[in-house]
């Protein structure tokens, strides 16, 4: 909970007192905690009921001062910390931030945030718990979108880790659309671009849409349980693509259904995701505990 500092009882430092409840420094290439001040709800995406210029969070002003690997927010939902961002794609549902809510961003350089008054809004909504992504959808007609995001559990966490299709994206860095992961905890699962940023770790990933039929994509992970477990938290792909895991040493394919688990016992040199419409081999994939 973030509790705005109690008010002065001298005039003089009334003001003071109030730029300090609302300005919040950041540092280059660290994770910084921010919060809503106020005691009602915060504009947090240009998707905002009035939204424009400086009155939402995820202006361009403060999205100048994030990575360009990490245009967004991670907030905690009530199992997991997730992602919102000004994205149509897989920015979320959400677009206000709660009384109290607090969330992470991850600074491009020092720069102080204002959470202004004018981002205040009184209407409401749910906060960062218990909201949902919301996926595109397969449209001739418009901008093609398709969304998949899994939910990743391990014995002690939950993670999220989403690949999303658009006609408007590109197998590089898409700032505000692939978004570097949040490392929280022991566990951790990521992608890698299909081409450049070696050195990030991507919770979201923007591909485009032409590749939706036929895509390898790496992913890491890093965990201390025996195994994990893989469920559609969303899935917005056409009925006729199907995603596949590969053990990238033995060589063998297993269809990711809800429920998929990956047990750590047997040597591998990594694994490769897939779509793809066409039918795998589906010998299980068996991967060891990272070192």
């Amino acid at each position: 909970m973030i509790r705005r500092p109690p008010r002065s009882t001298r005039k003089e430092s009334s003001a003071a007192s109030d730029v300090y409840k609302r300005q919040i420094a950041t540092y280059s290439s660290k994770w910084a905690l921010l919060g809503n001040p106020y005691p009602s709800y915060l504009r947090l995406s240009d998707d905002a009921t009035g939204a424009s210029g400086t009155n939402y969070f995820l202006n361009s002003t403060h999205l100048s001062y994030l990575k360009n690997t990490h245009q967004n927010i991670w907030g905690w939902d009530g199992t997991a910390y997730d992602s919102y961002s000004n994205s149509d794609a897989s920015g979320g549902s959400l677009d206000h931030i709660a009384p109290g809510d607090a969330f992470w961003v991850y600074g491009n350089d020092e720069e102080t945030f204002t959470i202004r008054e004018t981002m205040q809004v009184h209407q409401g909504g749910q906060g960062f718990r218990n909201s949902n992504v919301e996926g595109g959808t397969d449209d001739s007609n418009l901008s093609r979108l398709a969304l998949v995001k899994l939910s990743v559990f391990d014995a002690n966490s939950k993670r999220y880790l989403s690949i999303v299709f658009g006609d408007d994206f590109s197998l590089g860095l898409d700032p505000g659309e692939d978004i570097g992961g949040f490392k929280a905890g022991d566990s951790h699962i990521y992608t890698q671009l299909m081409d450049g940023y070696d050195n990030v770790d991507f919770a979201i990933q923007a591909l485009p849409y032409e590749k939706i039929s036929d895509v390898t994509i790496p992913i890491g992970i890093e965990t201390e349980s025996g195994k994990i477990r893989l469920e559609y938290n969303k899935n917005t792909l056409p009925d006729y693509i199907d995603m596949y895991l590969e053990d990238t040493k033995e060589n063998t394919f297993k269809k990711i259904t809800d429920g998929f688990e990956i047990n750590f016992d047997e040597a591998y040199e990594g694994c490769l995701l897939y779509t793809s419409p066409s039918p795998r081999d589906v010998e299980e994939c068996r991967m060891p505990s990272s070192a």
